[in-house]
């Protein structure tokens, strides 16, 4: 990517208006055939404005900062364009331009006007394109931006691209342009030498293992030295281990894990105590050298800094190699593949006869490696050093919170001191502390400074810290230190996992113990990050995005690979209370109920409604008349031989009693027969104890079609059956919310998070029926705590309702499908559109049998694209996980060929103008009057039986 453009693309106030100013330039291109090469044309970058088209002499087009674009017009069509539109004009242009004018359009009528303002614009660049054969301005022109204009994929990763990545690049290549590969040309040297290494099938395997370069600055030379010791002593069983760890039907994470584990196995039975440092750095080397083309090398020290430069968590120790590769995928994906000049460094630098790195994981290695630990890491730490008081000494204070509440004082903000009882004579006024909780919930809760000497009987601060005290025995004469507290991590601990990936194991005994600089700055990076993390979730505004293409372009693997994760978290990362909340908004009335006998044991109807489980149900409640509802729920649910309750029917389970003196209680042995699930639920909120495997989802995914109604996506009246189990009972009639209201008001909850629901097919439904008044709400502007905010009365509830700004909404359209509705205008500009088209570059798009499938869908495309237009090319997941030759003909059998019948309604020599004549041929050449029936009569009989096209057989 080019770094001044994407600097110049980020000053717009709107990447819409960016967008709309690259569809000019894109459908003029191809409507005029004007390329790359045509110098009648310059595209450039403006210091007044973003960018300029210049066509020969004359200024065609220009976008400014305020969202304006200009338009060259000739003279007349402007006078006819001034009765419909406002715009200003360029009175300098006018006298220079006397048959033409530049006009200046706001962004908000150019896109309302787009078709029009086209027509104009375009008739006055094909009368003038000819004017010159070279445009005076085109010294000034930058090859990257026709591209741009021309590819929509590389434009939105420039509008949607990090700068940071984009500026770490730009270092890279200029450090690259002035050096070359430089003294890090070595890594290509040995993997070329190396590649496919170890053989594990050689004669001696101890002899492989020595018999090429590790290189130090890969390997730690104590790694080097491990391992040449136990393969002299266990060489089989070291063998085994590498065979697992290149066995790619296993998990990485889980091949990294086990090979780390079992190695130190085999050097504790040597007798060897000390660590292997057989970590991720050493396991990445092996892998790198076996398979370069999958696995790169590996440091933790840049890994971590990336992380921090891109703003995400690192992962502990045993998962980190694994999400570094990840993150280089990403970069390379969406960063280094798009970089044509980057390119052209690498094949100038490296020579041809060295390893080439076709998938550029060694390039996105060097580069971190270079940029970060060379350059942007020399410059951190020289800022550190000259920031940071050399005496400064870090320490870890240690709370058992079953002495001391530690978790209240936090909440509470209340920490000012804490006890010392070791290293009283080096704990001193300015040292960096970590507040750490032992037990079940170990982790780092706080940051602290040291702000005085250890002093006894410090009875201002004693005063405030003995109320958290559990343990009367604690003795008050001990000395302690006050405390400034400097972050608060109650909310975002650091793990007792995160603990271990900084070498700070559990178990330790004492209240105050020596910790490092790095360790601490490990937390530290984990709260900005975690802060950070907050706030972006807190303040980005709420999208509305609709992905579109033809069919197979992959758009509902593109919500499943790309959105879904942005809105999962673990389950570890929600507190006790967002767990109640989760687990509350999941049940019924009745259930609800019966959680709060279980326990009261024994309740009037208002101290149920004030219980914990009710109240929270309550605030999800569209009931108008909460007691009635509690009521009904309690009734209908009361055992059948109760005196005290007259209700017709009941519904099961039958668990709830009402006493003579009118309290209601819960039979626990029926709540043993009927819902013992009940128990479950209640152990799950108590003893909450969140799964790390777990995933909790912040989206909902649902389907358009034509019966979708408001009903089902906002609220609507739906029949209640009294007993699901009795087909004869009475049915009675209730408002429930419908899946995106359900999910507004989880969002309005927990407001720190974002949300979203994903509609796949939207444009199948009646999108003004199924949104009804939504289609205003859903605008960012128009969002709870918005600019301008709007809320309406919902016409089942009558409550007042608005969209809140943490839900993103994201819907999936094929353009292809001629039998679903066309989206109106009010709806298409409250959303964004991304188009998906085909892609032909894909490593999944195989060659079977010297057919190359990538040319094969491409050609069927561009046909396709001249008889019916682009909305109908065929995506390239229909060519994804073909193997062979059978596989291709079912594809073509099931479906290429029935897709192709419904776009060209039966017509066979068109899709014979697209397949040729392997697939389609022109049949009944010799007729004859036998084909039809020869007892029946008709005059046009022998005209009817012509030569049609069919399916070869």
């Amino acid at each position: 990517m080019n770094l001044l453009i994407k600097q110049q693309i980020d000053k717009s106030i709107n990447p819409d208006v960016v967008r709309l100013y690259f569809s000019f330039l894109k459908r003029l291109f191809s409507d005029l055939q004007l390329s790359n090469d045509d110098e009648r044309i310059a595209l450039t970058m403006s210091s007044d404005g973003l960018f300029s088209f210049n066509l020969n002499w004359r200024l065609a087009l220009h976008l400014d900062r305020q969202n304006n674009l200009s338009f060259l017009v000739n003279i007349d069509d402007v006078e006819m364009l001034q009765n419909d539109y406002s715009f200003t004009k360029e009175e300098a242009f006018i006298k220079q331009n006397p048959k033409a004018q530049l006009i200046h359009i706001s962004f908000e009528l150019v896109q309302k006007n787009t078709e029009t303002i086209y027509k104009y614009w375009s008739k006055s660049c094909k009368m003038y394109m000819n004017e010159q054969g070279v445009s005076q301005y085109r010294k000034s022109h930058i090859n990257e931006i026709y591209r741009i204009a021309t590819d929509a994929d590389l434009l939105e990763k420039y509008i949607n691209s990090n700068v940071k990545l984009v500026k770490l690049i730009d270092t890279y290549k200029q450090k690259l342009n002035n050096e070359g590969f430089s003294d890090e040309l070595f890594k290509w040297e040995l993997l070329t030498e190396n590649k496919g290494k170890p053989n594990l099938d050689a004669d001696d395997f101890t002899a492989e293992m020595l018999s090429f370069n590790y290189h130090t600055q890969l390997l730690y030379p104590t790694a080097i030295s491990v391992m040449k010791h136990i393969i002299n002593e266990y060489p089989n069983e070291y063998k085994n281990l590498l065979v697992e760890l290149y066995d790619e039907q296993i998990d990485l994470t889980e091949r990294v894990n086990h090979f780390k584990k079992n190695v130190a196995v085999l050097y504790k039975k040597m007798g060897e105590k000390l660590g292997t440092h057989h970590d991720e750095r050493t396991i990445a080397t092996f892998l790198t050298y076996k398979n370069p083309d999958k696995y790169t090398f590996y440091k933790s020290s840049f890994y971590k800094k990336y992380c921090d430069l891109i703003g995400v968590p690192a992962k502990p120790a045993g998962q980190k190699y694994t999400h570094y590769l990840a993150l280089l995928h990403d970069l390379i994906d969406n960063y280094i593949k798009y970089d044509n000049e980057l390119e052209k460094l690498v094949k100038n630098h490296l020579p041809n006869e060295l390893y080439q790195d076709s998938n550029r994981l060694l390039l996105a290695q060097d580069m971190l490696f270079v940029v970060l630990e060379k350059e942007y890491g020399k410059n951190k730490e020289t800022t550190e050093q000259t920031t940071t008081n050399s005496s400064i000494s870090y320490w870890v204070f240690q709370a058992n919170p079953d002495v001391y509440d530690i978790f209240s004082a936090l909440k509470d903000n209340v920490l000012v001191s804490w006890r010392v009882a070791q290293n009283k004579d080096k704990i001193k006024p300015g040292d960096k502390v970590m507040i750490r909780v032992t037990g079940q919930k170990t982790g780092i809760y706080a940051l602290a400074t040291v702000t005085s000497e250890p002093m006894e009987n410090d009875t201002t601060s004693a005063s405030k810290e003995k109320a958290y005290y559990l343990d009367d025995t604690a003795e008050d004469n001990q000395k302690s230190v006050r405390l400034q507290l400097d972050f608060n991590l109650i909310k975002h601990p650091f793990t007792k996992e995160q603990m271990t990936s900084i070498d700070m194991p559990g178990g330790r005994q004492g209240t105050n113990f020596p910790a490092s600089k790095e360790q601490y700055f490990s937390v530290l990076n984990h709260f900005n990050n975690m802060h950070n993390s907050d706030n972006n979730h807190k303040n980005k505004p709420a999208q509305n995005i609709i992905l579109y293409g033809p069919p197979g372009t992959g758009k509902t693997y593109e919500l499943q690979t790309k959105y879904f994760p942005k809105y999962t978290t673990k389950e570890t990362s929600i507190s006790k209370e967002q767990h109640f909340e989760n687990v509350v908004s999941e049940l019924t009335w009745w259930e609800v109920i019966a959680l709060a006998l279980l326990e009261l044991k024994k309740a009037k109807v208002p101290d149920i409604v004030e219980n914990r489980w009710v109240s929270e149900k309550a605030k999800l409640s569209n009931s108008n008349n909460l007691g009635a509802t509690i009521w009904g729920a309690i009734q209908n649910h009361t055992i059948e031989d109760c005196p005290y309750v007259n209700v017709a029917t009941r519904q099961n389970p039958q668990i709830f009693n009402k006493t003579k003196d009118k309290y209601w209680e819960i039979l626990e042995d029926e709540v043993q027969e009927q819902a013992l699930e009940l128990y479950d639920i209640m152990d799950s909120v108590i003893h909450f104890n969140p799964n790390p495997d777990k995933n909790i989802e912040r989206y909902v995914f649902t389907t358009f079609h034509q019966s979708y109604a408001y009903e089902d996506f906002v609220e609507g009246i739906k029949p209640i059956m009294q007993d699901p189990d009795n087909p004869t009972s009475n049915i009675s009639y209730e408002i429930q919310d419908g899946i995106f209201k359900k999910l507004c008001n989880l969002a309005r909850r927990n407001p720190n998070e974002r949300y979203a629901i994903f509609i796949d097919e939207i444009n199948r439904g009646n999108i003004s029926s199924i949104f009804g008044e939504l289609i205003t709400l859903i605008e960012p502007d128009k969002r709870e705590g918005a600019l301008n905010a709007l809320s309406l009365d919902l016409p089942y509830s009558k409550k007042s309702f608005s969209v809140p700004k943490n839900i993103d909404i994201i819907g999936t359209m094929n353009t292809a499908d001629r039998s679903v509705e066309a989206l109106d205008t009010a709806l298409r500009r409250r959303f964004s559109f991304i188009e998906m088209m085909p892609k032909y570059n894909l490593p999944e798009l195989k060659t079977i049998e010297g057919f190359k499938l990538s040319e094969v869908l491409q050609t069927i495309n561009n046909r396709i694209e001249i008889l019916i237009d682009r909305d109908h090319t065929i995506g390239h997941s229909y060519f994804i996980g073909i193997e062979n030759m059978p596989d291709l003909k079912q594809v073509f059998k099931d479906k290429i060929l029935p897709l192709l019948q419904e776009y060209f309604y039966g017509d066979f020599a068109k899709i014979g103008l697209v397949l040729g004549s392997a697939f389609v041929i022109e049949k009944n050449k010799n007729s004859h009057n036998h084909v039809f029936a020869t007892d029946f009569a008709y005059a046009r009989k022998a005209e009817l039986n012509h030569p049609y096209m069919s399916w070869l057989p």
